[in-house]
């Protein structure tokens, strides 16, 4: 869905996934947190995506894609 743009679709479906998976430390974790992250700063929402971003780093460690949406979440959401 998120390769198809469809961010409405993807939402429910990555919150229900960051529900099972927070916490848990798992790499599975760490990409739906991103991805969460990523799919609600692109519906122009603000909410949790730095602390997601955050979480997704400490599991997975430094990336350049979170450093990325990171960059446009602090410019648009601080």
């Amino acid at each position: 869905m998120m390769l198809a743009q469809d961010f409405n679709g993807a939402l429910p479906i990555l919150e229900d996934a960051y529900g099972v998976l927070a916490g848990t430390g798992a790499i599975a974790e760490a990409y739906t947190a991103y991805n969460l992250a990523f799919t609600r700063f692109a519906l122009g929402s603000c909410d949790d995506v730095l602390e997601l971003l955050d979480r997704s780093e400490a599991v997975q460690g430094k990336r350049k894609e979170i450093s990325r949406l990171r960059k446009g979440a602090e410019k648009q959401c601080a």
